[in-house]
């Protein structure tokens, strides 16, 4: 039985505090831009330039969200994709239903207050979510808790109990008060356009946008060691073919007009595959907890790029080969 009263001050609570400003997506998505998506910001086109932000990979949108709180959504239209149903399914319930949505979060808090037991009952409702109706709704509720306490490189293993007792123990008491927070990030995507689709065919609609449109592509990596992002895809491949028809998309995008932001590893192939154009490397943090090189691609001249540089440390590839 659920306490009206205070489920009532929890989600007040959320809904009138303000959003951190480290806290730059509603989920903890693993391979996520959250650390580095207000210098990625930083690289964005001139804004007269484009009209629509296309993302291929959406996952946790922490860089179209990063556009938008800086202000470079004012009249342009988001569109995000991604072929992982459950979390477009957030998104879309986020969007239109973010009351149904708190309420089926905090009955999870409180009719599972076990951690292990919440675990299970998340991934129960996320499977379950490829029903309609009601489901849906406690599938996005599921997915959403699922994704700030399970181990993260098991993130979209939805058949195994991938629960951290440190993880939940740490973020749990937090949830709880920050539900209502959702209420803001669904205000933040109103008019958002959100649709389960391949990458492939989200090229073909970048594509078909011209000289105004602009992508933002954070594909999952090529290679990726134990304690990485594998080169998986939902369990799919993602392999050496589907990087190579990505950069010839790009390559193809790049003509039609489109302007082009890619953040992919550091590897040779990468390099080759990108050559055409501006490669910058930056030092990235993974989930493991280890550090790495990541390329970042860049198809066009941003006005904002040699502050960013400046204020990052970033470098430009060619120099740092010259040096």
């Amino acid at each position: 039985m659920v306490n009206q009263s205070l489920r009532h001050a929890r989600i007040l609570a959320g809904a009138t505090a303000p959003l951190p400003i480290t806290n730059h997506s509603p989920l903890n998505y693993l391979g996520g831009k959250c650390k580095v998506a207000d210098q990625l910001w930083l690289l964005r086109p001139n804004p007269k330039s484009f009209g629509t932000i296309i993302d291929p990979f959406g996952g946790g949108a922490a860089t179209p969200l990063a556009f938008a709180r800086f202000g470079v959504g004012t009249n342009k239209r988001f569109l995000i994709r991604d072929a992982f149903q459950p979390t477009i399914n957030f998104w879309q319930v986020l969007q239109s239903a973010p009351t149904e949505l708190t309420h089926a979060v905090d009955d999870l808090f409180t009719n599972y207050p076990d951690g292990h037991a919440l675990e299970t009952a998340c991934l129960d409702a996320i499977n379950l979510g490829q029903d309609s109706g009601n489901l849906q709704v406690k599938s996005a509720a599921g997915y959403y808790i699922h994704t700030h306490v399970c181990v993260p490189p098991r993130q979209f293993d939805l058949a195994t109990v991938n629960y951290s007792q440190m993880r939940g123990g740490n973020w749990l008491p937090t949830g709880e008060l920050t539900i209502g927070r959702l209420h803001t990030w669904s205000e933040m995507i109103a008019g958002w356009d959100f649709k389960q689709q391949d990458f492939r065919k989200t090229m073909e609609e970048a594509i078909s946008l011209g000289d105004g449109g602009f992508a933002f592509i954070d594909p999952p990596y090529e290679g990726g060691g134990a304690g990485d992002t594998p080169d998986v895809l939902y369990s799919s491949v993602f392999g050496k073919a589907a990087h190579d028809l990505l950069a010839n998309k790009v390559t193809e995008a790049t003509n039609a007009g489109v302007k082009t932001l890619i953040t992919i590893n550091y590897s040779t192939a990468n390099l080759d595959r990108y050559a055409a154009f501006k490669r910058i490397t930056r030092t990235q943090t993974y989930a493991s907890g280890n550090l790495g090189t990541e390329l970042v691609i860049q198809t066009y001249e941003s006005p904002f790029f040699d502050v960013m540089i400046k204020n990052t440390g970033w470098e430009v590839f060619e120099d740092k080969i010259a040096a």
